[in-house]
């Protein structure tokens, strides 16, 4: 599946992930942009249980807004082994005091976090890092953003 665009939606009652592409195959070319999440979290993941070939590439999360605390072990924006991720102008915002994980990119390449808003930064457990080689570090002008990298 490519060139997928989901945009100017209202999703409420939806269980598990907003978006999700969790099987093997190419699935790549996804814009899920300017959609609202009411009275639950808003998610994406995009794990697919082994490396596919081709390498899924150019996911786009731009401009999405919930208004329900995200809360989960794993990061509420969770896109491996992908080339080309943008995440950026989005407001979602994740339960304080637990660590919480806005972008998890293991083994993603070119992956860019910027302008957005993942509140409450109430525990002071924000982190970032580094993903081969590439800088994922938000500007210094953004509201608190993080990112890991998870154990492989």
């Amino acid at each position: 599946m490519s060139d997928v665009w989901i945009v100017y939606n209202t999703f409420r009652l939806v269980r598990l992930e907003t978006v999700a592409a969790k099987a093997q195959g190419d699935v790549s070319g996804i814009v899920i942009a300017y959609n609202h999440q009411y009275s639950e979290p808003m998610s994406v993941r995009n794990t697919p249980d082994a490396i596919v070939s081709p390498v899924r590439h150019n996911w786009y999360v731009i401009g999405n807004v919930s208004d329900t605390e995200f809360g989960s072990p794993h990061g509420m924006l969770w896109i491996t082994n992908t080339h080309t991720v943008v995440v950026r102008d989005n407001f979602m915002p994740l339960q304080a005091g637990r660590g919480q994980i806005a972008v998890q990119s293991t083994g993603s390449t070119n992956v860019q976090v910027f302008g957005n808003s993942f509140p409450p930064d109430l525990s002071g457990d924000w982190r970032t890092s580094t993903q081969l080689g590439v800088d994922v570090r938000p500007p210094l002008s953004v509201t608190r953003c993080m990112t890991r990298r998870s154990s492989p």
